[in-house]
């Protein structure tokens, strides 16, 4: 046999066995300062969920891409009657805005979801649009809530969104 080689015991030998007796029965000592690192891992952890709610408050809300100046909505027939005037508070051009009405009924369910699009295709910022649309009513529906998409349905950050009453 080679010297290199390991050397492979039968299994039914006592060599083997008691080989296996030894690898199973060999462990590490236990570390003294063992008690005191989870102490110190624990204390740490505590630290940082302190530190890191307080600093998270800390950061600025970013301000609305849109603002609602003024919105109106009547109740006639079978319609809700909308007039709302917009403006782009960002500093970005906007590409096809849309309004998103939601309307809710007494027990704050949503009724319906409905979409209006103002006239102007581009809406530059700091210039003024209004919206006048007449949807579908839904009968159940006392407020509406407004929030604003661009053309990639990309939701907008809107000021002053409601809810509103349904005259």
């Amino acid at each position: 046999m080679d010297a290199a080689a390991p050397r492979v015991l039968p299994a039914g030998t006592a060599a083997a066995a008691s080989t296996h007796a030894r690898l199973v029965t060999t462990s590490v000592s236990p570390c003294p300062l063992q008690p005191k690192l989870h102490f110190t891992a624990f204390f740490a952890a505590a630290l940082l969920l302190l530190i890191f709610p307080a600093v998270a408050r800390d950061k600025p809300a970013k301000s609305p891409q849109v603002e609602l100046l003024e919105f109106a909505a009547h109740r006639s027939e079978s319609l809700v009657s909308l007039d709302a005037n917009v403006r782009n508070a960002g500093d970005k051009p906007i590409h096809n805005l849309t309004l998103v009405f939601t309307f809710a009924a007494p027990d704050k369910v949503t009724v319906t979801t409905q979409r209006a699009a103002i006239e102007e295709e581009w809406l530059a910022p700091g210039d003024d649009a209004s919206i006048h649309a007449q949807l579908e009513d839904p009968v159940r529906a006392v407020n509406i809530t407004v929030s604003a998409t661009d053309s990639r349905n990309f939701e907008l950050r809107l000021a002053k969104p409601g809810p509103y009453a349904i005259d």
